[in-house]
């Protein structure tokens, strides 16, 4: 549908407007958007448990390099 013009690939208006996009039902877009919203609260969720970990992480990396970490004092 794209003419080349100047180098450029160009669509008119006209054409457009002949253009058909498939429009999901309500109930499939509704859906979607409450999958959507459960995976982008979920994605918040692992991005702060990952924050913390890397604290902790740190944490515990800064206080074994410093002497501070005992073998009988974590011992599993």
């Amino acid at each position: 549908m794209a003419k080349p013009s100047i180098n450029m690939a160009n669509i008119s208006g006209s054409d457009l407007d002949r253009l058909i996009l498939p429009v999901p039902p309500v109930a499939a877009q509704q859906r979607y958007s409450e999958i959507r919203r459960t995976v982008m609260g979920l994605r918040a969720r692992y991005q702060a448990d990952s924050a913390t970990a890397d604290t902790l992480f740190d944490a515990l990396v800064a206080r074994a390099f410093s002497g501070q970490l005992t073998k009988g004092e974590y011992s599993c």
